[in-house]
């Protein structure tokens, strides 16, 4: 009896069900990814030509025209629709013809009028291609004090009233130092966004001072100043414009 207890305990495990095998899941599919070649807008770089200038460190040393490349806006992310996404999925266009029904029951739509039509079949058919961009117009004339052959600018010189008699007996004294003279070199002009002029060796930008003198524009080839109402013109040369100033 005791050979056979253990014999009979070992057929009754034997006879025990194994488990289930359980496998694991397979890794999902990866979805299929848009790759777009413009998802970022490209960066955008201006190129201007710089004229010729002294060296604000070294007068002995004077520099060529030359180009140079500024960065006018950063690349950045394209988050605008894509358009081809609807041309290749027509259920995510929206038909201009389609009439909103109500839960409770179905709506017949009216009849479309002419007008109707006219605006869906405007709707339908492909926009016409963009025009170009109106060219800018030139900048509005002011009339300004340029220098004269000698490279000068006297606006220390005050125009006598016409109707004021002149006295031939009146004594007068002599005149004394009523005036100071500044230069003005201007050796480049940079277009663009940010525009800005290189006056004296510095940058400087429309509507700041120099020599109390208020930038006022910057033109094709020059500088517009105004002093006390008037405004002067000095264009980019590689010698300085003397400009006397009343005091």
């Amino acid at each position: 009896m005791k050979t056979l207890l253990p014999l009979i305990l070992t057929l009754l495990v034997g006879c025990q069900s194994s488990p289930p095998l359980v496998t694991a899941p397979g890794p999902l599919p990866l979805a299929e990814s848009a790759q777009r070649a413009d998802a970022r807008i490209p960066a955008v770089v201006g190129h201007y030509t710089l004229g010729a200038y002294v060296d604000p460190d070294n007068e002995l040393i004077r520099h060529e025209a030359h180009a140079i490349q500024r960065l006018e806006a950063e690349s950045r992310w394209d988050l605008r629709p894509i358009t081809p996404l609807v041309a290749t999925n027509p259920h995510l266009a929206v038909d201009p013809t389609a009439v909103a029904v109500a839960p409770d029951g179905p709506v017949i739509p009216d009849k479309p009028s002419e007008a109707t039509k006219e605006q869906v079949a405007a709707q339908v058919q492909p926009s016409a291609p963009p025009q170009s961009l109106p060219v800018r117009s030139s900048l509005p004339e002011i009339a300004a004090i340029a220098p004269n052959a000698d490279g000068v600018i006297d606006l220390s010189v005050v125009a006598r009233d016409p109707a004021e008699e002149a006295n031939p007996f009146a004594v007068r004294a002599p005149e004394e130092e009523t005036n100071r003279e500044i230069a003005l070199a201007v050796g480049g002009l940079i277009h663009g966004v940010a525009p800005c002029a290189l006056i004296n060796g510095r940058s400087v930008e429309p509507g700041e001072t120099i020599e109390s003198l208020t930038v006022v524009r910057l033109e094709p080839d020059a500088v517009l100043f105004q002093h006390a109402g008037r405004y002067l013109r000095v264009p980019v040369a590689d010698k300085p414009v003397r400009v006397r100033l009343p005091l």
